[in-house]
Formats: C-alpha cells, structure tokens, sequence
C-alpha cells in the first residue's frame, strides 16, 4: 500500500512515485495514463445526417466504453462528441486506443467515407487530480487533449509521450506506430 501525504498551501505538488498527494480541495493527485479521443468533422457530420450521427456516435461509445473497460480503464467522461478516460498503466491506456480504433474500423467498412466517424486518440502518462466525484484536472489531461489534437484521424500515426513505469529517473519513452494497416504495433523506446 503506497503512503498518503497531505499538500497544503501547495498549488501544484510534484508527484513522488507510489505515493498519493492529497491536495487543499480534497482531491487525489496521482499518476495515471489518460486516453482523450474527439470526432474529426463532427459539425459537418451533423450538418449532413443528424440522426445518423448520433446513432453512429452512440455505436462508438459502446465500443470506447467496452474497449477501456477490458483495459482496465475508467471512462470519466464522455461530453459531446469527446471521451476521456483514465488508466493505472500506459500499456493499458495505449492497448484500449489501438482496440477502439481497430473496431471502429472495422465497424464502418460499409459506411461511405464522407459520413465515416473517425477519431483523433491522445494518450499521455501524467500527474493529474481526481476529485471525489470521479472528475480529473490537472497538466496531464491538458497534455492528453492536445496529443488529440496532433493525431492524424483514425490512429495513423498515433504518437504520444510518457515516463518509463519502471520507477527509475525520469527518462522519457515513446510510443508509436504506424497505420493499423501497416499492422506495425507499439513500440517502446528512447525519445529524441
């Protein structure tokens, strides 16, 4: 069992491996993976089909949520057309992203391409503060949704950084890979 350390007065407090910080207003800082995903077009898709956007954004959530769970994930939220979700361990974090996208393809094959749903997938492994509530703040969500916003629609290239979980310094490590097409799967290395 990892200790618990009480912050106070701190703003931000550093992480300390395996350890809990519990801050002013009640929340849990902690290390975690998150997983933030948005449509790509989704305006013009409601624009174009608004019944069948939302049946289509229904189907994908059940595949988010199925996907994240078998990871051992937390879905936190899932507003409008985003969805963000917490993890324990990178590895999970990177192996539900891999699983949605591989299903949402598979998913659309029948769907012409201009009302095919596509999702941008950010991964970070980060400090972040989970409220009593369930809900996340911190820099490692900010981090999450904008690696969302640099992915190429439906994974290909998914790129995301995060710290080694052995536990020793802080070098950082890269995950990438290349289209599911390529079947070129997660590889974890030193970044330049």
């Amino acid at each position: 069992m990892s200790p618990t350390v009480t912050v106070a007065g701190v703003p931000s407090a550093t992480h300390l491996w395996g350890t809990t910080l519990l801050t002013e207003s009640g929340g849990r800082q902690r290390l975690a993976a998150i997983l933030a995903a948005d449509v790509v077009g989704y305006s013009r898709l409601m624009t174009a089909d608004e019944q069948a956007t939302v049946a289509a954004l229904d189907a994908a959530r059940a595949i988010f949520r199925s996907r994240i769970e078998s990871s051992q994930g937390r879905v936190i939220d899932m507003a409008g057309d985003s969805v963000l979700a917490v993890f324990d361990s990178a590895t999970g974090a990177v192996s539900a992203a891999v699983a949605v996208q591989e299903a949402l393809e598979a998913a659309a094959r029948t769907t012409s391409d201009d009302r095919r749903m596509r999702f941008r997938i950010g991964v970070h492994l980060g400090d972040m503060i989970e409220k009593a509530d369930g809900t996340v703040y911190g820099d490692g969500v900010n981090i999450a949704a904008r690696l969302e916003g640099l992915a190429r629609p439906a994974g290909s290239p998914f790129r995301t950084r995060c710290r080694a979980q052995s536990g020793i310094g802080s070098r950082s490590r890269s995950w990438t890979w290349a289209s599911e097409r390529s079947r070129t799967w997660p590889r974890c290395g030193p970044t330049r």
